[in-house]
């Protein structure tokens, strides 16, 4: 936030957590095991940037749990997305396509394109909150139960 509130450094504070998490491959190269999410925290990052002015100035620690919420929810929304689009167009398919940047793509899609214009960023931070970390937990799970193989399966 303090990138975006500042106009000389604003219109790249969208890819400041991109750029920090794109440092996290290097540790890959070490051998050294950290978790690498590189690829959804581009929508992570639009996310902030559409939610922030709504937020206006500096934000309250509410305001901050709202921004977190759709932040997740927007890398969430990344996964689920490569998850489904991948395996229709990479598995059943006989075309390449990049299943994260289809991710990248879709999410990055509905946070500019159907956030915005859904009104929800008017409601208080509570259902902000509640929308956005229940959207992140609905994109991991719906797709995981959705694609599971009958190996996969609980017995039962």
């Amino acid at each position: 936030m303090y990138l975006a509130n500042h106009a000389v450094l604003a219109p790249y504070a969208g890819l400041a957590g991109f750029c920090l998490s794109a440092l996290s491959l290097g540790v890959l190269f070490l051998d050294i095991p950290w978790p690498v999410t590189h690829h959804f925290t581009g929508p992570a990052g639009v996310a902030v940037m559409v939610v922030l002015p709504v937020l206006g100035g500096e934000p309250g620690l509410g305001a901050l749990a709202g921004l977190l919420g759709w932040a997740i929810f927007a890398g969430a929304l990344g996964l689920a997305a490569s998850e489904v689009l991948g395996r229709l167009f990479f598995e059943n398919g006989d075309i390449h396509v990049d299943p994260p940047a289809m991710g990248i793509v879709a999410s990055t899609a509905v946070v500019l394109g159907v956030l915005p214009g859904s009104g929800v960023l008017a409601l208080g931070w509570p259902v902000q909150v509640a929308l956005g970390l229940g959207g992140a937990a609905a994109c991991i799970l719906l797709p995981r139960l959705t694609f599971l193989r009958a190996s996969d399966r609980p017995a039962g």
